[in-house]
């Protein structure tokens, strides 16, 4: 069964503007509810390492709707992860892909198994937290969208509009 779909792919692929691909109707654009969170980074638990500790900056420096007051200790949780896969990875580095097995035969590293199970639980505590699309989405916190990007063409019409209108070059 596949995920949960972000609300901006829910959009691009529906039937007509404010419904999705099933023809059902998508919230308004405005009704999405920023919730309130964080002001500033709380202080980095002293048991992280480096990468947990980068992660931890990452996390509450863009997920403005994590509460300090209740979300500290899954995000706690999900750096401590961080650590532990960089630490796995680093064995892998140090040992190789490969090991001997018991028997003389060449086999994957176990490091390779543990580090599947520890992206996996990663994965369910980001979509918890709501740090991906399909999360934020099923949150109604946040929808991605398009930046609306002016053209070079649509600039120069621009400023020649409001020097007609307002008689001679902006600001003067």
């Amino acid at each position: 069964m596949p995920g949960r779909l972000p609300l901006e792919q829910k959009r691009a692929r529906g039937r007509r503007p404010g419904t999705d691909s099933g023809g059902r109707r998508l919230p308004a654009q405005g009704d999405l509810v920023a919730l309130p969170g964080a002001e500033g980074v709380p202080a980095v638990p002293q048991q992280l390492l480096d990468a947990g500790r980068a992660r931890w900056r990452q996390v509450w420096g863009h997920a403005s709707w994590l509460s300090p007051a209740a979300d500290v200790p899954t995000v706690t949780r999900l750096c401590e992860l961080e650590d532990l896969v960089e630490a796995l990875r680093s064995q892998l580095a140090g040992d190789g892909a490969m090991v001997t097995g018991s028997t003389g035969q060449l086999r994957m590293h176990p490091a390779w198994a543990e580090i599947r199970a520890v992206l996996d639980r990663l994965l369910k505590l980001e979509s918890a937290l709501g740090l991906t699309p399909a999360a934020r989405s099923a949150l109604g916190v946040a929808e991605v969208q398009r930046a609306q990007e002016v053209s070079p063409l649509e600039a120069i019409l621009t400023e020649h509009r409001a020097r007609q209108d307002g008689g001679g070059a902006p600001g003067a």
